[in-house]
Order: structure tokens, then C-alpha cells, then sequence
């Protein structure tokens, strides 16, 4: 790691974090690349988008534009109890991993986040519950987790992974919600994460939960 500073704070989402965060999610199991101007849902890779949406037949345009991005992070940084975090590569001055969560109510990171419907939810609740996670006590989610492309998968993700534990262990239980193929849910779920919600959807989404003590 002779090139890579040490952990830093995100104060600001400066234009390499952008490039960043709009690289991780086309790179990722989201597919995150353009989208329907229209907002019909509708996502698509660089390499096979049309010009048009098959959906609706509206414009294509990229799935977030670099105001999007800022935004996004401007709002992490404005919520309570937040945490945001980025290594730079001292060589090239670009972002090489960045992470961010806060601490809310279950119910209004749901309507945020997690997006799930009354039944939904409330079996999400009761798998909570099992693991002795009370619905209605302040819980942390990790929202973003990323590191570049040639490190995925190896030692240096997962001691990053470990170097924000400490911070995530404050007496707060905490959840986020990632993809089955994502390396954060191989290397979670072989620590003490468990499974709470399946989405069953394409992306292969799932929340996952960790009861801190």
C-alpha cells in the first residue's frame, strides 16, 4: 500500500469521487450505466443501450448524471451520525475506495433505501427479530461500500472491510442492502451478517443485518 494514503474523511464530493461512485455502479452487479429519460425503469451497459427506450421509446440518457452524484453525497453528509470515507492513490490523486453510512429509524431508512412494501416490511420486522434487532431502536446502515476494480475480490477489500468495524460497533445494530453477487455480500455473510430480506428480483438484492453487542 506504499502508493495509498491513509483513510480520509469525505468533506466535500469533489469530481474524482464522482468519477468514482459513477464507475462503481457501472462496473457492478446494478448495471448502473443509462437509464429512461422517462423513468420507466428501464437499464441498460454502454455496450448494448439502444437509442432509444424498448419501453416507451423515450431518450437514453446516463443513469446518473455528476449533479446526481453530488447531490446524493451531499445528502449522506448532511444526515445524523453520519460517516463518510475515501483512500486516494497518492500517484494518480483518484479515489481507490470509498465507503459511507448513517444511523435512523428502520421505517425512515426504508422509505429512503430500502423501498419495501407493508407486507414486505413487516417481515423484514420479524426476521429482525430473530436476530433480538428491535425494529423500532436507531439502527446504523452502511449505504455505500466500493473499492476499484483490482482489488475487488482480494486481501485489500477485505482488510478495508475490517477497518471500519470498530465504528459500526457502538451498541447500534446496523443493516445494509447489497446484491448476491457483490463481493460485500461474500465477505459479510462469511463474518456474522445474516440474511433478512430477499428481494428475488434480477439484481439478486438482499438485506442484511448484523446484531452488535
Amino acid at each position: 500500500m506504499k502508493n495509498i494514503t491513509e483513510l480520509q474523511e469525505i468533506i466535500y464530493p469533489t469530481n474524482e469521487l464522482v468519477v468514482a461512485y459513477k464507475d462503481t455502479f457501472n462496473n457492478s452487479a446494478w448495471a448502473e450505466w443509462v437509464k429512461c429519460k422517462n423513468l420507466c425503469w428501464f437499464k441498460s451497459t454502454f455496450e448494448n443501450s439502444p437509442d432509444s427506450c424498448p419501453e416507451c421509446d423515450w431518450i437514453i440518457e446516463d443513469f446518473y448524471s455528476n449533479d446526481d452524484v453530488k447531490w446524493f453525497i451531499f445528502n449522506v453528509l448532511e444526515k445524523n451520525n453520519n460517516k463518510a470515507l475515501q483512500v486516494i492513490n497518492k500517484s494518480t490523486a483518484k479515489v481507490e475506495w470509498f465507503t459511507w453510512w448513517w444511523w435512523d429509524y428502520l421505517k425512515n431508512i426504508n422509505e429512503e433505501k430500502l423501498w419495501l412494501n407493508k407486507d414486505d416490511y413487516k417481515r423484514l420486522e420479524e426476521e429482525l427479530n430473530n436476530l433480538w434487532i428491535s425494529p423500532d431502536k436507531i439502527q446504523f446502515y452502511l449505504s455505500e461500500m466500493w473499492v476499484v476494480l483490482k482489488w475487488r475480490w482480494k486481501w485489500l477489500w477485505n482488510i478495508l472491510f475490517w477497518a471500519i468495524q470498530d465504528d459500526l460497533k457502538d451498541n447500534i445494530d446496523w443493516i445494509l442492502r447489497t446484491s448476491k453477487s457483490s463481493p460485500m455480500y461474500f465477505i459479510s455473510t462469511k463474518m456474522w451478517y445474516k440474511k433478512v430480506f430477499d428481494y428475488n428480483d434480477t439484481d439478486w438484492r438482499v438485506i442484511l443485518a448484523s446484531k452488535n453487542i
